[in-house]
């Protein structure tokens, strides 16, 4: 599943900085500061016509795709509401919670000057995030920090990404390599079984 861009209903959601006013807020705060910011990451703001999935369980996986052989890209708790986009087969399709991370190769990122050496020697303070620039088109961001991970989205030459750590992959398929993990988009999307949510708001309709 390789995306930028998940249909009309993501065109109508907005991301702001901080809390913002809205009409509801989905997926909570990621807590994560941003450098140069001095705010939280963004809250989600979800217009009333979103259909939503509120979770009735705990530590409900949300997975790169619609079955439980795809990696699990974050746990959410009772209560939580996430924007629906679509649903098969008894899964719908979700926007992530704010701050949720993945991996994208260290190779098409640049941060400034010895940044990469404070991640590789583990020099970042819990919650703080380095500003990347993407340098390559195509860029996969991916579920895992290996080269046979599901894809998440891509990013091109020029986007930014927050990068909140570092890993180094040995014997991947195509040699060993560097990945950062970063704070995926707004509008990146995962899969969560329908046995264990509630559909809300369900006078709006998903694709």
């Amino acid at each position: 599943m390789v995306m930028r861009a998940v249909g009309p209903i993501l065109a109508a959601l907005a991301v702001v900085l901080g809390g913002g006013c809205g009409p509801r807020q989905a997926g909570g705060e990621s807590g994560i500061l941003t450098p140069g910011v001095g705010r939280t990451a963004p809250v989600r703001e979800v217009p009333p016509d979103v259909p939503l999935a509120r979770v009735k369980g705990t530590g409900v996986n949300v997975r790169a795709g619609r079955t439980t052989a795809y990696e699990v890209l974050a746990q959410v708790g009772w209560g939580t509401e996430l924007p629906v986009l679509k649903t098969e087969h008894g899964w719908h399709q979700v926007l992530l919670p704010v701050g949720t991370r993945a991996w994208i190769a260290a190779d098409y990122v640049r941060l400034a000057e010895g940044e990469k050496e404070r991640l590789a020697a583990g020099r970042i303070r819990g919650g703080e995030a380095l500003r990347g620039t993407v340098t390559g088109d195509d860029v996969r961001v991916r579920a895992r920090a290996r080269l046979v991970s599901s894809v998440l989205y891509k990013v091109f030459a020029g986007d930014e990404v927050l990068v909140t750590g570092m890993r180094t992959v040995e014997g991947d398929e195509e040699g060993p390599g560097a990945w950062y993990e970063i704070i995926l988009s707004g509008d990146a999307s995962g899969w969560i079984s329908g046995d264990f949510v509630e559909l809300v708001n369900t006078g709006a309709t998903a694709e």
